[in-house]
């Protein structure tokens, strides 16, 4: 099983609510707000928190949000009008907080990259430039395409050090679930009383 304070049990085949995620004000207030005793609603907003923010989620893939965010509703069963509620709203920057490391920034920056190079060769029409710049475009494309499989294999690489990255990161501060972190930007994510 993954670490982390929200993560995907494989074998589960669902997300984890780690018991220390309920040390971190925001994720304890969605959990607190259900107060049904299936705690379903809490479940399901902290797992779509999981889906559209963690780094290590499958889902990642998708780089525009509202798409992404449309994709994990349809793929996990939640209604189509489900709409995030001001409690998953004010969740938003605190995962983004605690999965947000150095590399995770730059595979997202890549991800976009590539994606936008793969929009305009798709959309690029060869026939309306004339023979001459045919070829020059031809062998421009070649590279283009060349170094965007390169870049795919670099990425997936990144990926896989990334999960180590924010694992150890989120870890970081789980473990110092009896402490407030104000001096690392988010004063009172945990402690707060609820």
């Amino acid at each position: 099983m993954e670490k982390g304070l929200l993560r995907w049990s494989k074998g589960g085949l669902r997300v984890e609510i780690a018991p220390e995620a309920m040390a971190i004000s925001a994720f304890r207030k969605i959990w607190n707000a259900d107060r049904t005793s299936s705690k379903d609603k809490a479940i399901q907003e902290l797992s779509t928190l999981y889906f559209m923010y963690d780094p290590r989620s499958d889902y990642q893939f998708e780089t525009d949000e509202a798409e992404r965010l449309r994709l994990i509703k349809e793929q996990t069963g939640m209604p189509s009008n489900w709409q995030p509620s001001k409690l998953f709203l004010e969740a938003i920057p605190v995962i983004k907080y605690l999965t947000n490391c150095t590399s995770a920034r730059i595979l997202e920056s890549n991800r976009k990259n590539v994606e936008r190079l793969r929009v305009m060769l798709d959309n690029m029409n060869l026939d309306a430039l004339d023979e001459d710049k045919k070829a020059q475009v031809a062998i421009n494309i070649c590279k283009a395409i060349d170094s965007m499989a390169d870049l795919s294999v670099k990425i997936a690489n990144s990926e896989r050090e990334i999960y180590k990255d924010v694992e150890e990161h989120a870890s970081k501060y789980s473990a110092k679930a009896n402490t407030t972190i104000g001096d690392m930007g988010l004063k009172g994510l945990f402690n707060e009383q609820v």
